[in-house]
């Protein structure tokens, strides 16, 4: 009986032991997340592809509204710069909504980006989702999908 208490007790400190241990790294992870996302973000409203091509994976991938996925590297040759110098619009902004953990090392990330035109009043926004993945022990996107919400 007392051996069983005593294996209890222990059993129940290793379950506190492991979930603290969880919720750092879930901390840690959510933050290095948030990290790399804003990264893209601050990259894309320089048009620095150095900085965007970091943030991904080699294979990594790109889609915007309906059309297909194709790589990142592709897509930043293919598409127009997101800001030019003499650009009216604010600073692109974002904001993660959700971030869920379907598996160790991988994450979706649900957000809503926007900007706005002073002189004309004009907002957009619109939804993205990243697929993220832990690589070679930091956060990297795997894929982002954007559309008009």
């Amino acid at each position: 009986m007392l051996c069983s208490i005593a294996m209890r007790f222990a059993f129940a400190a290793l379950c506190a032991v492991a979930l603290t241990a969880c919720a750092r790294d879930s901390k840690a992870d959510r933050a290095a997340i948030d990290a790399v996302v804003a990264e893209f973000n601050a990259a894309i409203a320089v048009n620095d592809h150095p900085r965007i091509l970091a943030a991904f994976t080699p294979n990594g991938e790109y889609a915007s509204e309906d059309r297909p996925p194709i790589p990142i590297a592709q897509a930043l040759k293919e598409t127009p710069p997101k800001r030019l110098p003499w650009d009216e619009r604010t600073a692109l902004r974002i904001h993660i909504d959700t971030v869920r953990f379907p598996a160790p090392g991988l994450a979706i990330v649900e957000a809503t980006q926007s900007d706005s035109q002073p002189t004309t009043g004009h907002l957009r926004r619109w939804r993205c989702t990243f697929h993220v993945m832990k690589s070679g022990g930091e956060w990297k996107i795997v894929s982002y999908r954007d559309r008009e919400s």
